[in-house]
């Protein structure tokens, strides 16, 4: 079972990686777009780069957000944990892992909670799309952190369990 898990976490790691760098492309598309059109003045500025690249941007991140939790690639001190013993500090990280899987499913059920409140009833300013398509950036990217984050914490028990 947990091999499997593993592969499924792997599979989906590989598709938000892929998804990731293309939404990369499409910001970095997007911002050329306004510095050209910004220092060229006879070609209008569309009024829409800006906010699509920050939308862009917001996706980028819950969705990389997964992949740092598959690696635990978090930014840490770890002047506490490094000062304790080996088994206090593998405690710790457990702890630690367990702390991130709470705050993200907390997050998550947040987030479908509201879901619908706000999103149909507004509209982005400039694309006038319902917000309801961005705010399913934190749905979805703090699910892919749950399921990561399951998956770290049962490799850390030890997996195949």
């Amino acid at each position: 079972m947990y091999e499997f898990y593993q592969e499924l976490m792997d599979f989906l790691d590989k598709i938000v990686k892929v998804v990731a760098s293309a939404l990369a492309g499409i910001m970095f598309l997007l911002i050329v777009m306004q510095v050209f059109t910004r220092h060229c003045p006879w070609v209008p500025t569309p009024a829409w780069t800006e906010e699509l690249a920050r939308y862009v941007m917001i996706y980028m991140a819950f969705l990389g957000a997964s992949h740092g939790i598959k690696e635990w690639d978090n930014v840490n001190v770890d002047i506490i944990l490094s000062r304790l013993p080996l088994k206090g500090r593998k405690i710790a990280e457990l702890l630690i892992k367990v702390l991130v899987l709470i705050f993200m499913v907390i997050v998550t059920v947040m987030a479908v909670r509201n879901f619908g409140v706000v999103g149909f009833k507004q509209k982005s300013p400039s694309i006038r799309l319902e917000m309801i398509y961005f705010q399913a950036a934190i749905i979805i990217g703090c699910f892919l952190c749950c399921l990561q984050c399951v998956g770290v914490i049962w490799k850390e028990l030890g997996g195949r369990n």
